[in-house]
């Protein structure tokens, strides 16, 4: 593993990309990889780049179609090998001992993040855009973004950070101030940040800078949802916003350079200023949800957060409201990224024609920008559009059997744009407070947990009894703490059955809730799973998990992509030997 990977987006630079190259090629820090995106550019950069990896092994030349910096970035990321990852813009550059200082200091001090000062270049001048001149460790979120100068310089290259703290973390395709989409949830996520003094980025200043040209409609629309993206965070994390940045420029329209109407947004009214000042009426804000129907079951929910991060990437300001069936609401509600989960109780109170009609009176995002119907469902198409949702995706023919679930939901979004869509790890984020006393005596401090589910809906799927039984001893001989989770009435005589051939295992069949088998599995050492749900749950939490299949196809529809999940291992009719040895493996045991 390399020390440091520097990752360069490269559009049309040619004038510059050799100041930037030599700066970094010439880093004092000498243990890096140079990694280059070209953009799809048209004039004479990527002949220069390709001059300057054959001097240097240690630059890599990527060619991509022109979708800008934040799709470059992300197929930088997708091969970075080093430790840390910093980023540069072709036109910049950076003193020599920028990444030596930045790397020295962050793994000194063990920070996710390091910070270094900006100096605004331009022809004729410089100036300090952030200046740091101490060593200083901040920890606290309203410290880690006023130290960061966010939003006022929301910008991703004058920094250093961990490469698992953003390894998986991908930047906005298509779109303009991706930065700031991006950074201050890293921001947020970094356990400890640091200042590193005595070194620059020099952030060139170009007359025909790209985002500088804000005439076309598109860089308008990303300026604004950039804006309203900062008015969000700022508000959820409870963070104290300057009031200039609470009035959002939404879009203005020019005659001949001339503004002659500007569109200025506060708290949700949209305020029309004739020549950007005087004003001429004002309106309430569209509504900005999208939804989510799945009103399947368990592990299928949550099959359907790459599709839901996906979203979020692509509109950052927008607010995913999950349709749920109400026993897996708390599978919906603890996605990354989702925002409000709204109850469909299809046995309940929403149950026939009146039900229906009363989910539709009650339901408070009319209007939504689009609906996402992961399973063709005619109930919930009617419902889409008697909500007034302005597009409808779902799906239109039987599963692709040689894809995964995760990835065909995903793909719903392609039926309203043209997306590139990323296939990013499940997240499940636990919350704090549900362990209960239960989980406390079941788990034992001294000893490896390992929980098996060995029961699946599907009975074909399950796993013999006699293997689980054998599993079980052998692990038992090794002194782990050994649990059994599932539900149902199978599940339970499942156990039973195992119980009176003297298996010894602490029982938990029929005897978690959601959130209590969330915490079980982000705090045993180990699990050991045929169920979908239990397994998808184990691993978009962080558990170490084994997923096991005993057939082809359900593999290949509903097992995890190992390439994407470092923390899985997928076995097809594994043989009870092999199980031992990967549980050893997992846990780092001889």
């Amino acid at each position: 593993m390399v020390k440091v990977s520097i990752i360069v987006p490269v559009y049309n630079v040619e004038k510059f990309l050799p100041r930037c190259l030599d700066s970094l090629v010439n880093q004092t820090l000498e243990d890096i990889e140079i990694i280059c995106v070209n953009d799809g550019s048209s004039d004479n950069s990527l002949n220069i780049l390709n001059e300057y990896a054959q001097k240097d092994s240690r630059i890599k030349v990527i060619t991509q179609e022109n979708k800008k910096k934040g799709a470059a970035r992300n197929n930088g990321l997708k091969i970075a090998r080093g430790e840390y990852i910093g980023f540069v813009d072709s036109h910049d550059y950076v003193d020599l001992d920028f990444f030596e200082k930045l790397y020295n200091t962050s793994k000194k001090n063990n920070c996710d993040i390091a910070c270094a000062t900006i100096v605004r270049k331009r022809e004729k001048s410089s100036k300090y855009r952030v200046y740091y001149n101490s060593e200083k460790i901040y920890t606290k979120l309203d410290e880690k973004i006023k130290i960061c100068d966010v939003p006022n310089c929301c910008y991703v290259w004058n920094k250093l950070y961990k490469k698992d703290l953003i390894s998986n973390k991908f930047f906005p395709s298509n779109t303009f101030f991706e930065d700031v989409l991006w950074l201050p949830n890293i921001i947020k996520e970094a356990k400890e940040i640091i200042t590193v003094a005595d070194t620059q980025y020099y952030y060139v200043v170009r007359d025909i800078s790209i985002v500088k040209k804000l005439g076309d409609k598109q860089k308008q629309n990303d300026a604004y949802n950039s804006k309203k993206y900062i008015l969000e965070y700022f508000k959820d994390n409870n963070l104290q916003l300057q009031p200039k940045y609470e009035h959002i420029s939404k879009r203005t329209y020019f005659f001949y350079q001339i503004p002659i109407l500007k569109i200025k947004e506060y708290r949700n009214i949209e305020t029309f200023l004739l020549f950007g000042t005087i004003p001429i009426f004002q309106k309430k804000i569209v509504n900005n949800a999208f939804l989510i129907f799945n009103t399947a079951a368990f592990g299928d929910v949550l099959l359907c957060n790459v599709l839901v991060q996906n979203i979020k990437l692509l509109y950052p300001t927008s607010k995913i409201i999950f349709i749920v069936d109400k026993q897996w609401q708390d599978v919906a509600k603890y996605q990354k990224d989702v925002d409000e989960v709204v109850i469909y109780d299809k046995y309940g109170k929403h149950r026939g024609f009146l039900g229906f009609l009363k989910f539709i009176n009650s339901f408070p995002y009319k209007n939504a920008v689009a609906s996402f119907i992961t399973y063709k469902n005619e109930r919930n198409y009617i419902l889409s559009k008697l909500l007034g949702c302005r597009k409808i995706s779902y799906r239109t023919k039987k599963w692709d059997l040689n894809t995964s679930i995760q990835y065909q939901h995903a793909s719903l979004l392609q039926k309203i744009g043209n997306f590139d869509i990323q296939n990013i790890p499940m997240k499940y984020e636990l919350p704090m407070n549900i362990a209960n006393t239960l989980h406390e005596n079941v788990l034992k401090k001294n000893k490896l947990n390992i929980v098996i589910c060995p029961i699946s809906k599907v009975i074909t799927k399950n796993m013999p009894l006699e293997y689980v039984f054998n599993i079980i001893n052998k692990l038992n001989t090794q002194d782990y703490n050994i649990i059994l989770t599932g539900i149902g009435a199978k599940a339970e005589k499942y156990a039973k059955e195992l119980i009176k051939s003297k298996c010894c295992f602490t029982n938990l069949v029929g005897k978690t809730s959601i959130l209590e088998l969330a915490y079980l599995l982000k705090n045993c050492d180990c699990l050991v799973s045929v169920d979908t749900g239990t397994m998808h749950l184990g691993y978009s939490i962080g558990t170490k998990t084994i997923c096991i299949f005993f057939e082809t196809n359900t593999k290949k529809l509903w097992g995890p992509d190992e390439q994407i999940y470092s923390n899985v291992r997928v076995l097809q009719n594994p043989r009870e030997v092999d199980v031992l040895n990967i549980v050893r493996e997992v846990c780092n045991v001889e």
